[in-house]
């Protein structure tokens, strides 16, 4: 068994169809004006640093299929998001602490 790749802003280039696993590794950090322009692409999730994984849970919602599952990392330096006020169930997989933050891997359905 296989799986396809796609590179995509988001949901941008996905066609319509629902998925079983949604594995999504976001720039999850609040924007850090010290930080270098170029590599802010990868590490800034927006002003508090959850923006662009709420977008994306939004749009996940019509991908996912029924029993379907995402995984995603988040930052305990980006503000909390309300998994529940978006209509998902989470499981923290595990988390790693490292220098200044901690890193959580979080499983979620709807």
């Amino acid at each position: 068994m296989g799986f396809n790749c796609i590179e995509s802003d988001l949901f941008e280039k996905i066609p319509k169809q629902n998925f079983d696993i949604i594995i999504f590794n976001p720039p999850y950090l609040p924007e850090d004006v010290r930080e270098p322009k170029d590599s802010r692409t990868a590490t800034t999730g927006g002003k508090k640093g959850n923006e662009i994984i709420l977008n994306f849970l939004k749009q996940a919602k019509n991908y996912l299929s029924e029993n379907g599952k995402i995984f995603l990392i988040t930052s305990s330096l980006a503000e909390e998001i309300d998994f529940k006020k978006l209509e998902y169930n989470a499981k923290e997989i595990g988390c790693e602490k490292l220098f200044f933050e901690q890193l959580c891997v979080l499983e979620l359905n709807l």
